[in-house]
């Protein structure tokens, strides 16, 4: 079980701290709640960098499998939240946005594959592409018309 702990303050001190075991599965079920597709990752690690719950899963209290990339270590100590590029470990790229909570220092990571974000970019792009193509071409269609129209009407 992972434990959950939360200090409780009296007049400025430390006097009880409330420990609550959780099983990792709860963690886990919310992040499957999340309804990801399948090639992406997503995990909850805590404070000390270790593995709560991932999908797909991950051993619980496993320390991550890889250093953060340097793009991230340079951004995490400064921003609450954001994103870098990097490589999962078996090869691919992946945008890497995470959350992480000021209060527990525990934090959301997501691993979305590169090829995905820019291949849903360039479907969105591509129909834009065509029709600037098809415009100037019916553009060059017309000018090249008139052209030898007028050339006709002068003979």
């Amino acid at each position: 079980a992972t434990r959950v702990r939360v200090p409780v303050h009296a007049q400025g001190k430390v006097r009880y701290v409330i420990s609550v075991p959780l099983k990792p599965q709860l963690f886990e079920d919310i992040l499957r709640s999340q309804h990801l597709p399948a090639h992406w990752q997503i995990s909850l690690v805590d404070g000390k960098s270790r593995v709560v719950a991932s999908v797909p899963p991950q051993p619980a209290g496993a320390a991550l499998g890889a250093p953060p990339p340097v793009a991230r270590r340079k951004v995490m100590p400064l921003a609450a939240e954001g994103m870098a590029n990097s490589v999962r470990g078996d090869g691919v790229e992946v945008y890497s946005p995470y959350a992480r909570s000021s209060f527990s220092g525990w934090q959301v990571n997501v691993l979305v594959p590169k090829e995905s974000i820019e291949s849903a970019a360039w479907k969105g792009a591509r129909p834009i592409v065509l029709g600037v193509m098809a415009a100037l071409t019916i553009a060059a269609l017309m000018l090249w018309l008139s052209s030898w129209r007028s050339e006709r009407r002068k003979e």
